[in-house]
């Protein structure tokens, strides 16, 4: 039997578009999204950041 990693993980959760979504709105729609990272692979998550900091600078 394989050894399951017990490690902490880094979750990144990030939404889209209004919370109350009106029919009569272009887009009436609400997403979220996310993903989960082994807290180990810093190097990922220092990559996910500098992407993601494209986005809020918008």
């Amino acid at each position: 039997m394989e050894k399951i990693d017990e490690g902490e993980f880094a979750i990144y959760i990030d939404d889209s578009g209004s919370p109350k979504p009106d029919p009569k709105d272009q887009y009436p729609f609400f997403a979220m999204g996310g993903v989960l990272i082994k807290r180990n692979d810093e190097q990922i998550i220092k990559q996910l950041s500098r992407w993601a900091e494209k986005f809020t600078a918008m």
